[in-house]
């Protein structure tokens, strides 16, 4: 069966919290649209919470801290995932996830830039990546980390982010933290490989 959405998902790897009656769970948001999201839980629910009802869903939506809160029904629930459907938005709640979203894309940018330039400075070294990817750090309310992990040659090295940095990253290119760090990552796979 084709999947039908309203509007386009952007990957969103920013964290939040679920409430629902007098529960109150950390997660992580898989993706975001102005229609819904998918989360993910750092603890699996006990008991597991029915489609179709309704909990409220809080996003931080700017580097200060300030958070908003969405009602939301729930369209699926699985052990440690549950999809969200927004309800009630209105304008000014609009806004803001139409902040968030755009958000998320600076994040999205500037780690394809990480990518990049990884790959450019190893080729510069001579090294081939097999692989370069960002996996999900620690997921806790206090830091939000992001590992850009390296692969070549059967050696493995990564570098930890902050998020900010790699939003920064996508706005300031080179006079960033990430530059110095990823150059730095990539010179200890170097000497890995020479080792």
């Amino acid at each position: 069966m084709k999947e039908m959405r309203r509007s386009e998902r952007i990957n969103y790897l920013g964290t939040g919290w679920l409430q629902h009656f007098d529960a109150k769970h950390f997660c992580r948001l898989e993706n975001i649209s102005m229609d819904g999201a998918l989360i993910s839980l750092k603890q699996p629910l006990r008991e597991p919470i029915n489609q179709g009802y309704y909990c409220r869903l809080t996003l931080y939506h700017d580097t200060e801290g300030h958070s908003r809160e969405f009602d939301a029904c729930v369209a699926r629930c699985e052990a440690d995932r549950v999809g969200l459907e927004f309800v009630s938005l209105d304008n000014n709640l609009k806004d803001t996830l139409k902040t968030i979203i755009s958000k998320e894309q600076h994040f999205a940018n500037g780690a394809q830039m990480a990518i990049a330039l990884a790959r450019t400075l190893a080729e510069g070294k001579g090294i081939k990546l097999n692989n370069v990817h960002f996996e999900k750090g620690a997921l806790n309310p206090e830091k939000e980390i992001q590992i850009l992990r390296f692969h070549s040659g059967g050696q493995s090295v990564m570098v930890d982010f902050y998020r900010k940095e790699i939003e920064q990253f996508h706005l300031q290119g080179r006079t960033a933290p990430p530059y110095a760090k990823i150059r730095k990552t990539i010179d200890k796979l170097e000497g890995l490989l020479k080792g």
